[in-house]
């Protein structure tokens, strides 16, 4: 059958508009160079996405390279026309010479999925800081460990002298400065000083120097600390959304420095729950299933009873989280 020359020109026109109808994202200046900056400094940039389409944009997933981090952007769904900001940072510590950084954007683009958005430039080090952090790995609750990092002077820097370090009052450890070659470089050693806070060990400290280039140098400290038994999470942290059916969790009780014991029974906040008790690995898995995400959940707790002297009952709180913050994660 032949069709009439101004309806096969209709169909035309229609099937190519409805073929051009789909989401597209555009990024004005996807490629930044930040130059050449010191060691010391973090950087940040704003890269802004937009829907330069005639459908509805999802922005399903972002990605990004090692010591770039990129942050949640402002929304996820932009209509045709509409933009939002994503704010990427670098860490620049510990780093040297050329640098790129990558972040991939994930989207419902049929053109293209995936968008590559760029940070590049150099970073030098008028101050170098050897390692760029402290790590001491496994602690116990009276261990005396010490760790060190070197700050020295470029060679092609002036003379360096630290003014001041500034450790936080309530951190676990101190702090001695030693110098390696007067004016030049320095050792600065890291104790701990029991009796420990049992769980993750995150503290930094700042280092004051006269350097223009990097007047104050922070150091992260990290470590974990272990005490009778480890339990994790120590937090519960669930997302409340209505009409979801109920969810299960998982607690995992593992052995510190009491490797016999046993897990005598869970106390639940609400009658439905139930807790299933299953050895594993030489501790106990703990499934908590049934559990209905309500606010009456907010403040609660799931207590864990043990045979363990200072351990015989261990709390786990129970916390209510805004859509979109990361739960306990799925326990079936």
């Amino acid at each position: 059958m032949k069709l009439p020359f101004a309806r096969l020109l209709l169909l035309l026109v229609v099937g190519a508009g409805s073929a051009a109808a789909q989401p597209r994202l555009a990024v004005d200046a996807p490629a930044w160079d930040f130059g050449s900056l010191d060691q010391s400094q973090t950087i940040r940039r704003e890269f802004v996405l937009r829907n330069a389409g005639t459908r509805p944009l999802e922005i399903r997933e972002i990605t990004s390279s090692c010591g770039c981090t990129a942050a949640e952007p402002g929304s996820r769904h932009l209509a045709p026309g509409a933009e939002t900001a994503l704010a990427v940072s670098v860490d620049l510590r510990g780093r040297r010479g050329p640098q790129d950084f990558r972040v991939v954007v994930h989207t419902n683009d049929p053109e293209q999925p995936a968008t590559q958005l760029s940070v590049s430039g150099t970073v030098t080090s008028a101050v170098a800081v050897d390692p760029p952090g402290i790590f001491f790995g496994q602690l116990l609750l009276d261990s005396r460990e010490t760790r060190s990092v070197e700050i020295r002077a470029d060679r092609n820097a002036g003379d360096l002298a630290i003014e001041q370090v500034v450790v936080p009052d309530d951190a676990p450890f101190t702090v001695t400065t030693t110098p390696i070659r007067a004016g030049r470089s320095y050792r600065l050693s890291v104790a701990t000083t029991p009796p420990l806070p049992e769980g993750p060990l995150a503290s930094s400290f700042r280092i004051r120097t006269d350097s223009d280039a990097a007047p104050e140098i922070r150091v992260d400290v990290y470590g974990y600390v272990v005490g009778k038994l480890m339990v994790a999470p120590a937090e519960l942290r669930l997302i409340p959304v209505p009409g979801t059916a109920a969810v299960a969790r998982y607690i995992l009780v593992r052995p510190g420095t009491v490797t016999d014991f046993k897990v005598e029974k869970v106390d639940v906040p609400d009658p439905a729950m139930r807790a299933q008790i299953t050895a594993s690995g030489g501790g106990y898995r703990i499934r908590v299933s049934d559990i209905r995400v309500s606010p009456e959940l907010e403040g609660k707790e799931i207590v864990i009873h043990t045979d363990v002297p200072d351990y015989e009952r261990i709390p786990i709180p129970i916390t209510l989280l805004a859509p979109g913050e990361a739960d306990s994660g799925p326990g079936s």
